[in-house]
C-alpha cells in the first residue's frame, strides 16, 4: 500500500488540484485520532479515510466547495449525546477536521516531494503547516524539515521559525500542534512505519514481500540466487539485492530499531548465518522460520559459539501467529500478522502529548 504523501505527490504532479481533509484534534472516542487523512481527488474519488460515516460525507461535501477557492477551512464535530446522534455516530468524542486545497504547483508539490523522497529512503522528516485563524483565501503555508536541517516548500513561511519547531519537537511525539509566535503550527512526522528485510526470495519471501508491502511496511528482499531475487519477480519491494552470500548479507544494511529481520532462506544452514549476524544488530525484530527442533540445534550451536540466552530470546522461532498455516501465502500471513503487532507495541509505547 502506498502511503498518501506519496499518492498526493503524483497526482499533484499530474497537475491535478488535490483537497486533503486531516484530523487535527480529537479528543475522547472518535473513529480516527489526529494525523489520519483523506484526499478527495476532482472527480470525486478518495483516498484515505478520515474514518468514514456523515463526518467524511460532510467533509468530502465541503471539499467540493472548496475547490474553486484555493483556500482552506476548519470543521469541528460533537459525536456525544444529540449532535452524535443525527450524525448516526455514538462515539462520543469531538474532532477537529482541515480541509484545504492543494495547488499542483509551487510550495505543496514541493513539499510532498520532500516527504515522498524521505518515504523512498528511510529518512525522517516533519511536515508542518500554518493554521488559520480564520478562513483564508488563498493555500496554506506548508513546509517539510528534515532532521538534516533541510527546509522544502514554502520558504518564506518556514525560514523564521523551523529551528525553533525542529528544537521543540520530540522525535517520538506524534502528530501535534505547536504554539510559536502567535501562530499555530501543526506538525508531524513523515517517517516509513519500518523496513521489513526478509532473507530468502522463496515462495513465502515472495508472498510475504506482497503482504508487508500492503501494511506499509517498507520492504527489502536479499538472496544469493539471481534467478530468484529480481525486480520482476518483486516489483512491490523498495530494494530487491543479490547477495554474493549469506555469510555477509546484513554487512551494508542500516540495520536500526525500526528494522524487521525475517529470516526465510532456503536452508538451515543459511538461516544460523543470518541469524548469528542479525543478534549482532540493534534490529526492533528478528524472526526465523522453522521447526523447534531446528531452533533448538541452531540456538545450541550459537550457544557454543558464546551468545548468550538473554540474546537468543530475542528471536521470534517458530516465526508468526500460530493459526495452523500451511501453505506459502499462510505462512506469510502469520508473519505479517506478527509483525504489525511487533510495530503496533512500539507505536503504542511512544510518548504521548
Amino acid at each position: 500500500m502506498k502511503r498518501i504523501e506519496r499518492d498526493i505527490f503524483e497526482l499533484l504532479g499530474r497537475g491535478e488540484e488535490l483537497v486533503l481533509a486531516t484530523i487535527l484534534e480529537s479528543h475522547g472516542s472518535t473513529p480516527r485520532s489526529m494525523g489520519a487523512q483523506m484526499v478527495v481527488r476532482p472527480d470525486g474519488e478518495i483516498l484515505g479515510t478520515i474514518g468514514g460515516g456523515r463526518v467524511e460525507a460532510e467533509a468530502i461535501k465541503a471539499a467540493g466547495e472548496l475547490r474553486e477557492k484555493a483556500g482552506a477551512i476548519l470543521l469541528d464535530y460533537s459525536l456525544a449525546g444529540s449532535a452524535g446522534a443525527d450524525m448516526d455516530l455514538i462515539c462520543g468524542g469531538r474532532l477537529s477536521v482541515l480541509i484545504e486545497s492543494l495547488a499542483a504547483t509551487g510550495p505543496a508539490l514541493a513539499s510532498y516531494q520532500a516527504m515522498a523522497e524521505a518515504l523512498d529512503t528511510g529518512r525522517r522528516v516533519f511536515s508542518v503547516a500554518l493554521l488559520p485563524e480564520t478562513n483564508p483565501s488563498g493555500p496554506l503555508k506548508r513546509f517539510v524539515l528534515g532532521e538534516d536541517g533541510s527546509i522544502a516548500g514554502d520558504l518564506a513561511a518556514a525560514t523564521p521559525v523551523a529551528v525553533r519547531i525542529a528544537s521543540a519537537w520530540t522525535k517520538n511525539r506524534p502528530a501535534d500542534i505547536i504554539s510559536l509566535d502567535g501562530g499555530r503550527y501543526f506538525v508531524e512526522p513523515v517517517c516509513g512505519r519500518g523496513t521489513v528485510y526478509i532473507f530468502g526470495a522463496g515462495h513465502v519471501g515472495l508472498e510475504l514481500a506482497r503482504l508487508a508491502s500492503q501494511v506499509e511496511f517498507r520492504t527489502v528482499v536479499l538472496d544469493d540466487r539471481d534467478e530468484f531475487a529480481t525486480r520482476d519477480r518483486f516489483p512491490m519491494a523498495e530494494e530487491v539485492i543479490v547477495s554474493a552470500g549469506f555469510a555477509e548479507a546484513l554487512q551494508a544494511l542500516p540495520i536500526r530499531a525500526d528494522s524487521y529481520l525475517v529470516i526465510v532462506t532456503r536452508g538451515h544452514s543459511h538461516d544460523r548465518t543470518v541469524l548469528e549476524q542479525a543478534l549482532r544488530t540493534s534490529a526492533g525484530y528478528i524472526g526465523m522460520i522453522g521447526s523447534r527442533r531446528k531452533r533448538a540445534e541452531i540456538y545450541k550451536a550459537l550457544m557454543q559459539e558464546g551468545f548468550s540466552r538473554e540474546s537468543l530470546d530475542r528471536v521470534h522461532c517458530p516465526i508468526g501467529v500460530e493459526i495452523g498455516a500451511q501453505t506459502p501465502a499462510e505462512i506469510s500471513v502469520s508473519i505479517v500478522a506478527e509483525l504489525i503487532k511487533a510495530r503496533s507495541e512500539v507505536e503504542d509505547s511512544r510518548p504521548q502529548t
